[in-house]
């Protein structure tokens, strides 16, 4: 089992960057969504065709821990905002800061003792030494075809599986 973004995908909306859209974009023929399927699984990456599939899973596994470099005073807020839009998940925040805590996170996912986050803050010091544990999720065709609906530009065209945020763009509502 791989670490970071191990379950439904679906838990990495809680920061608001994974917001799905109902579906593929309006009026995709589903053939086309099928097609990057194929595509993405070819290479290795996972590609939910629907919102209901997502949310399928999400109630599977029923729960959600994050890693979490926000403000530990915001996080009620947030996991009420999104415990009001999914009510099935069981939801935990811990925090993270400063470059010696991610050091030593990264340095446990390198030896296998740290496996218990769904989603977690990927320090910019040590940006490429999570990739390799972040599950892979094709965020990047899923977000071009509109089942999810965030803006491709935040995500790592190169490590399409990964996510930034950016201060000059809004985030999505949860």
């Amino acid at each position: 089992m791989n670490v970071m973004l191990m379950r439904a995908f679906i838990l990495i909306f809680l920061f608001g960057l994974l917001v799905p859209a109902v579906g593929g974009l309006a009026g995709e023929p589903s053939g086309v969504l099928s097609q990057a399927k194929k595509a993405a699984e070819a290479k290795g990456f996972v590609f939910e065709t629907s919102r209901d599939e997502i949310v399928a899973k999400a109630k599977k596994e029923g729960s959600l821990k994050v890693l979490s470099g926000s403000d530990p005073s915001i996080y009620p807020s947030m996991m009420e905002s999104f415990k009001k839009k999914y009510p099935f998940l069981k939801i935990e925040m811990v925090e993270i800061t400063g470059p010696d805590s991610a050091q030593r996170f990264v340095m446990e996912l390198k030896s296998g003792s740290r496996n218990d986050f769904d989603v977690a803050h990927a320090s910019t010091e040590f940006y490429p030494e999570y990739l390799p544990f972040v599950k892979k999720f094709d965020l990047l065709g899923m977000a071009e075809h509109g089942v999810l609906r965030i803006p491709s530009k935040m995500i790592d065209p190169k490590n399409r599986a990964a996510t930034a945020r950016f201060p000059w763009l809004p985030t999505t509502r949860i």
